[in-house]
């Protein structure tokens, strides 16, 4: 893979940690349950994590994170206002989605990307973390969305 469709790759996944912070940022500040506000807190934390690793990355292209990251981000941020419409157990399912989009466009990149030098053997470690990261979030949404739609059929 040529460090032209990496560094696209590594703007795309900037793009996409920015937009979790955000969407989950207003989520967070919506919630009416402790729980859930402290917990994607805690989430908002691990995606600045993987957004500082992928930015630590594109500098070392000598680039830039994109302005479509930060554009995209507040589009996901007006999005998450609808919470209250939607309700949490449907917002967790969109939320579920977004962190298996994720989830699949890491393991996508990390299955054509070269690790023939140390600077990709680096990236391929640090978006391996990220990549799990997501895979836990995705699963802890889809588990607190059905463990809510539980107690909701209950009432």
């Amino acid at each position: 893979m040529t460090d032209e469709k990496i560094l696209l790759y590594l703007q795309w996944f900037y793009t996409l940690e920015l937009a979790q912070v955000d969407f989950y940022l207003t989520q967070a500040e919506r919630s009416e349950d402790e729980y859930i506000s402290h917990m994607l807190l805690h989430l908002i934390d691990k995606e600045i994590i993987h957004a500082n690793r992928i930015k630590k990355h594109i500098n070392l292209f000598n680039e830039f994170p994109t302005k479509l990251g930060s554009s995209l981000s507040q589009i996901s941020g007006y999005l998450s206002e609808f919470t209250v419409f939607f309700g949490t157990v449907n917002m967790f399912l969109l939320n579920y989605n977004l962190e298996t989009l994720a989830f699949d466009d890491y393991a996508g990149f990390l299955r054509k990307v070269d690790t023939n030098n140390r600077m990709r053997k680096e990236l391929v470690e640090d978006l391996f973390q990220n990549m799990m990261d997501e895979d836990l979030h995705r699963n802890w949404f889809i588990s607190k969305r059905e463990a809510l739609k539980e107690i909701k059929e209950k009432k």
